[in-house]
């Protein structure tokens, strides 16, 4: 008997000593460690909640024995202490919850890992100090709805990962933004993604989902083939071949296609017609020409 006594002591002393680094108070099934809030399902940890005051915010990636791999919904919602966030140390995190950091007025910039692969909506909304955020090679893949919703501040966005879908009003009233970069992989964006952002301007690939939508939406947008305006042929060259590859494809001997003829359009008024030629003609004797012939497209 006293052995068996002896045996659960030394159990009991046990689990005080593994969650020493836990609050006693915690609430209901929650454990408070370090100022986050964990809970433990299916033999993995997720973050509920937030109650520590370091501006500074590192995800771990264990809470005692157990992975972490999910920032709960509302986890962080309205949090003003954050002001910068790591994510890189949880290597199995990989869901962000619907409103996870929405109103982290404070918070600047996000790098969004490869291992996180779901992003909830409204993530990030209404994050006013947020400038940066990228999203680093093999990281989620959908931007839902509201994901960086009235980020004032938003300035740069970085795709490094194989982006397919941009969800409604994902970058809506994003007013700082001037100048995005969307990936060939993308597929469908929603008509609200880009709402009132006055100075945005997108950076596409012909004939892709991000150059209909541009044109659909009056975004203006620069060409990311590296296409100059007036080289017909595409061959990287404005040259007097060009002149002879607008003139065939009028005189119907070889037609023009593809970002070729968006090329060919040199005076920029939606048609091929002999005004192009007779343009690109005139800059190649050196005249003064107002259209920005020889310059990556843009519209």
């Amino acid at each position: 008997m006293k052995s068996i006594k002896k045996l659960t002591a030394l159990a009991l002393s046990a689990a005080v000593i593994a969650l020493s680094a836990i609050s006693a108070g915690a609430a209901g099934s929650y454990f408070l460690s370090e100022g986050f809030y964990y809970g433990v399902a299916d033999q993995n940890a997720y973050v509920h909640g937030y109650q520590g005051t370091e501006s500074d915010v590192v995800i771990r990636e264990k809470f005692l024995s157990y992975d972490v791999t999910a920032v709960e919904s509302f986890a962080f919602f309205r949090n003003e202490t954050i002001q910068t966030l790591s994510l890189y140390d949880a290597t199995r995190l990989n869901s962000l919850g619907q409103c996870a950091f929405a109103g982290c007025v404070n918070l600047k910039a996000v790098e969004i890992p490869s291992a996180v692969q779901t992003l909830g909506n409204s993530v990030f909304d209404g994050c006013t100090s947020l400038y940066e955020v990228r999203f680093r090679d093999g990281s989620a893949a959908q931007i839902p709805a509201q994901a960086f919703f009235e980020c004032a501040s938003l300035e740069t966005v970085l795709f490094e990962n194989d982006v397919t879908s941009i969800g409604n009003r994902a970058f809506s009233g994003c007013t700082s933004l001037e100048y995005v970069e969307i990936p060939k992989s993308v597929t469908t964006i929603a008509a609200s993604a880009f709402d009132n952002c006055p100075a945005l301007t997108l950076g596409v690939w012909y004939g892709s989902c991000a150059y209909d939508y541009a044109k659909q939406n009056h975004i203006p947008y620069v060409l990311l083939d590296g296409v100059s305006l007036g080289d017909a042929n595409g061959d990287g060259y404005v040259n007097i071949n060009d002149v002879t590859a607008i003139q065939r494809h009028l005189s119907e001997l070889e037609a023009l296609q593809g970002i070729c003829l968006l090329a060919a359009d040199v005076n920029q008024n939606g048609t091929q017609e002999i005004d192009d030629a007779t343009h690109l003609q005139a800059y190649l004797a050196e005249y003064d020409i107002p259209d920005p012939i020889g310059e990556v497209i843009t519209q």
